[in-house]
Order: C-alpha cells, then structure tokens, then sequence
C-alpha cells in the first residue's frame, strides 16, 4: 500500500514537472499558435483556431491539442494535418528541431477552395529557407480548373516528376497487399 501510495506520489511530481516545462515553453507554444492561426486565416479566411499543450490525468499524460474551423470531418481532418506539418516545418522555434523535409502523399483530398487556397499558400506565402523542401503528390486533374491563378505558372515549375497509368512510379505495376 506505501510503495503504491509512492508511486503515485512520484508520478504527480512528474506531471507537475511536465506542466512547469510546458509553462516554461509558453512563448513558442503561442509562437506555433501565432504561425497556426496565420495559415487558417489565408486559407480558412478566419481565426477560429486553436492550439494547445497540456498535461491530461490520462495515460497519455501529455496532449496536443489542435482545433480548426468545422473540424471533424474526414477531408477538414487531412487539412488540419496539412496546416499542423507546415507550421512545424515554417515556425521560428520548431524549424530549428525540424529535419527541413516534409512529405505529403495525397493530403489534398479536400474541397476545391481549400486545396486552391493550400496551394496559394505554399506557392506564394510560405517562406521556405533554402535548406527546406516541400514534397507532395497532387492529381493534377484537381487543379487544371486553376490555370488562370496567379499562383498556377509556379506549380508548373516546380514539378519534378510525373506519373501516369503509361509512365508508372518504379516502372512497374504494384499493387496494395491486403
């Protein structure tokens, strides 16, 4: 009963060792937010965001907690990883840790004004440092309705590789095992 008393003990004191750091870390926590809510506002067009680090009673102990506008859905989900990776990878503090690649293989399964606005974003307002790099696999079919943008010409600059049914990835036919 003492030694289970005990570790209960101990384990608070780790969890308020846990909050002191997260309350230490408190100006690149709202930093991150800053960066959030300033890529949901261009593509949302609003600020109803919100993002927070927290200690939980829970097994977790620690939860990150990132709300967007009407979130909940399968594609505002994929959107919210969209804007969580590139404020990681654009954030003043986080960019310092991050490894400078980011990889999104088809994340835009979005509406059309997202995907549009996601674009934007990358192509005319994120600002990359040259040792970064900004990977993603897009269907080109999504976004010919967009030839008039002004951000359209860059897009076709910057692709680097294309594939088709004929001109496959790997240069052969697979298949998902399953």
């Amino acid at each position: 009963m003492v030694e289970k008393q005990a570790k209960k003990t101990e384990i608070e004191k780790e969890k308020l060792r846990l909050q002191e750091s997260i309350l230490i870390a408190d100006d690149r926590v709202r930093s991150f937010e800053k960066t959030i809510l300033l890529i949901h506002q261009f593509i949302q067009g609003n600020r109803r965001a919100s993002f927070e680090v927290r200690t939980t009673t829970k097994k977790q102990v620690v939860e990150i907690v990132l709300r967007i506008d009407d979130d909940g859905s399968h594609s505002v989900e994929r959107e919210k990883v969209f804007i969580y990776d590139i404020a990681l990878l654009l954030n003043d503090f986080s960019k310092a840790r991050h490894p400078g690649l980011l990889i999104h293989d088809n994340i835009f399964d979005v509406d059309d004004d997202t995907l549009q606005k996601s674009l934007e974003f990358i192509l005319t307002r994120a600002a990359f440092d040259d040792e970064q790099q900004y990977i993603l696999t897009l269907n080109l079919d999504r976004v010919q309705h967009c030839r008039d943008e002004v951000w359209y010409e860059e897009l076709e600059r910057s692709v680097v590789a294309t594939f088709t049914k004929s001109n496959r990835f790997l240069k052969t036919h697979y298949q998902e095992v399953g």
